[in-house]
């Protein structure tokens, strides 16, 4: 029954770079490209099928420092790094990182008495205000020329990690300073003063990211939650993050560029603070209940999820009964403004993508 569709679904036998990250996807005859797909939807009109997150081109170049101190380039020429050697280095703002391999990331090194803001009310003794002018964007155009050309048909996505003033904040100050300094008075001032000055900083990287590279997107790495709920309430993120993350959404639509907010944690509540600072695009981790988020903040932001019961491993009659409870839960009540999260890794069942491929094609041509 899905003849027409299988053929659409054949490769070209061309492929997306991955960038060094993930597998290389296989493009195919689709209707219209990825690019023009997904543009359907995060304007709010009909998409021809449903978009997934495969379908976007991550850029994370080594010209920001906080990448190669983390072990997360993705570009024409990523780092090769060595598997089992342990990375330590400051990132754009002076924190310093180690990547442990064991545990395949990277934290900020020391304990509390090691942070890099001592003393919150003269933050600017401490920390360090990265020089754009000295960075080598020729360079950098010139190595992603080819990766640049072969992704055309897709979005173009910013992966930005330590991105949000939450995180950013953390990394300089410590997780619990953080938090204290949310909600103790005498702090909240100069963490304001700080905020303002990263995303004035931002402001000016995010003109040369449109410039240099004409990323489509911006996904900064902003994580709020906790396995159980929030890291602070809705009243704090309001005061303390809200109007900073509004600017820096402000900021990318004066360049065309759609926010998507890298949010990890069980943030259910809130959704509609995240849908206040005009986020384009959130995919919520699975401890979460996408449903709920969409009735509260899908007509707002466009979101994204797993199938239901997925895992790793699926048998065919599994992908085939997950891919219609994705379409008939979601997809067909919000008409197709919802994104698959089938990530990079090849750790989705192919079949999965087949499935929603076809049944979304013959959902718009009914």
């Amino acid at each position: 029954m899905f003849e027409k569709y299988l053929k659409e679904w054949e490769p070209t036998g061309d492929v997306y770079n991955s960038g060094g990250i993930g597998v290389d996807q296989p493009k195919r005859h689709f209707p219209i490209t990825e690019r023009e797909n997904m543009l359907l939807a995060l304007m709010k009109e009909k998409p021809m099928y449903v978009n997934t997150s495969v379908d976007t081109t991550r850029f994370s170049p080594v010209i920001i420092p906080d990448n190669i101190v983390r072990h997360w380039t993705i570009e024409g020429k990523p780092v090769e790094f060595v598997k089992d050697e342990i990375t330590i280095g400051k990132d754009m703002f002076g924190a310093t990182w180690e990547f442990v391999p064991i545990t395949g990331g990277s934290m900020v090194r020391g304990d509390a008495d090691e942070v890099v803001i001592k003393d919150i009310a003269h933050w600017e003794d401490y920390v360090t205000i990265p020089d754009f002018d000295t960075w080598d964007w020729e360079g950098s155009v010139a190595d992603n020329k080819e990766y640049f050309e072969k992704s055309k048909d897709r979005l173009l996505k910013w992966n930005f990690l330590t991105g949000g003033c939450n995180e950013r904040l953390i990394a300089l100050y410590g997780f619990v300073n953080a938090m204290m300094a949310y909600i103790d008075e005498d702090q909240k001032p100069h963490v304001h003063r700080l905020f303002d000055k990263i995303v004035n900083v931002y402001e000016d990287l995010i003109g040369r990211f449109k410039k240099h590279y004409n990323v489509s997107i911006m996904m900064p790495n902003d994580d709020w939650g906790t396995q159980r709920a929030p890291q602070f309430s809705n009243e704090i993120a309001r005061e303390m993050l809200i109007p900073y993350l509004k600017r820096i959404s402000d900021i990318c639509h004066k360049h065309d560029i759609y926010l998507e907010l890298h949010c990890c944690g069980k943030n259910e509540r809130l959704a509609p603070v995240i849908a206040e600072a005009g986020v384009d695009i959130w995919v919520p981790q699975e401890i979460n209940d996408v449903g709920i988020i969409y009735d509260a903040i899908g007509d707002k932001v466009l979101l994204g999820t797993l199938t239901p019961g997925e895992k790793k491993e699926m048998t065919d009659e599994e992908c085939r009964a997950g891919a219609k409870a994705f379409m008939e839960k979601l997809y067909y009540p919000s008409n197709g403004h919802i994104v698959y999260n089938a990530g990079y890794a090849a750790t989705t069942n192919p079949k999965m993508l087949e499935y929603l491929y076809c049944l979304s094609r013959e959902f718009y041509d009914s």
